[in-house]
């Protein structure tokens, strides 16, 4: 039985009472404490299938590695803590284990095509830039530069990582452009170069021919899909909102959040891009993750490669204090 009383006395407090009550009229359980994040798989109907180890108080950057068997993330297990890399390891009851220890802040891991290493980037000294964990835990410096980079993308032949690079000079525009190295050379190449807008968090295709991202072109944040690396006019998939653009394994279909919803759309990658009208699968609210629209810089999602499973971060869109 809900003590709606308590439940009213406790929304006072967190504003929370219209969301725990949509999840209760949902059959949906919230267990977890509202002021954790916890992951969970659903379904493409927003169905909860089953949690994913034990919450933290911030959970982004959730990315599966390329056998399936662990999820990293951005992790923050205590309220005044940092932000490090953590791992979930699925065929063990999602047992999470910490995998970096510096007093700065790590965010937005990245699998190696092999899965034997993670990039990810860090404040250690200074600006954000990337680092490198390998699979015995060594850490050392991958991509030192003046300005800040950010969500790093491997292709899937391991031959190039898509990044987006803050300009923190450009006081005019606060620009951000997206840009590409080969992981041995680790030459920096422009992939976009527009000044008055900015183009972020992108995602390569599975057969690397493609990179998604968003931008700010229209003056909304919107998701596209433009050729790599060399491709004319970018490809509009959104139309109304576009946040976090993801690929399924196979690369024929594309899914990305506008508001609340996510969004789905077969897509042929094949030869010239061309993608069939978005559908919505599910909601956020739905699903346990919050009412609030998402957006930003930090991923709260991931497509499992079949296309047909998500792992979402429950929480993670509740309305900020």
């Amino acid at each position: 039985m809900i003590n709606m009383q308590l439940l009213h006395s406790i929304g006072r407090w967190t504003g929370l009472v219209g969301f725990i009550a949509a999840l209760i009229g949902a059959g949906i359980a919230c267990t977890q404490d509202p002021m954790t994040q916890q992951m969970v798989w659903v379904d493409r109907g927003g169905n909860v299938l089953e949690k994913i180890g034990d919450p933290q108080v911030i959970i982004t950057g959730t990315i599966l590695s390329p056998d399936q068997k662990v999820v990293a993330v951005r992790g923050r297990n205590i309220a005044d803590g940092n932000d490090d890399i953590w791992v979930y390891m699925l065929e063990n009851n999602g047992r999470k284990m910490q995998k970096t220890f510096h007093s700065s802040n790590e965010r937005q891991p990245a699998w190696a095509p092999d899965g034997k290493s993670l990039i990810y980037f860090s404040y250690r000294n200074g600006p954000a830039n990337m680092y490198k964990i390998t699979e015995n835990g060594k850490e050392e410096e991958f991509l030192i530069l003046p300005h800040e980079t950010y969500a790093p993308s491997w292709s899937s032949d391991g031959k190039y990582i898509v990044y987006h690079l803050h300009n923190q000079e450009d006081k005019e525009h606060d620009n951000r452009d997206l840009w590409y190295i080969n992981p041995e050379e680790r030459k920096p190449m422009q992939f976009t170069d527009t000044p008055a807008f900015k183009e972020a968090m992108p995602q390569f295709s599975p057969n690397g021919k493609y990179v998604a991202y968003v931008a700010d072109e229209t003056g909304t944040w919107e998701a596209y899909v433009k050729a790599f690396p060399a491709g004319d006019k970018p490809f509009k998939i959104s139309s109304n909102g576009g946040a976090y653009p993801r690929w399924s394994g196979t690369g024929d279909e594309i899914f990305f959040w506008e508001g609340n919803a996510l969004m789905a759309a077969s897509v042929n990658t094949e030869g010239d891009f061309s993608m069939e009208t978005p559908q919505k699968l599910f909601t956020g609210e739905q699903v346990g993750m919050g009412p609030r629209p998402v957006g930003g810089f930090n991923t709260i999602y991931e497509v499992a490669p079949d296309g047909q499973r998500f792992i979402v971060v429950q929480n993670s869109l509740q309305p900020r204090q």
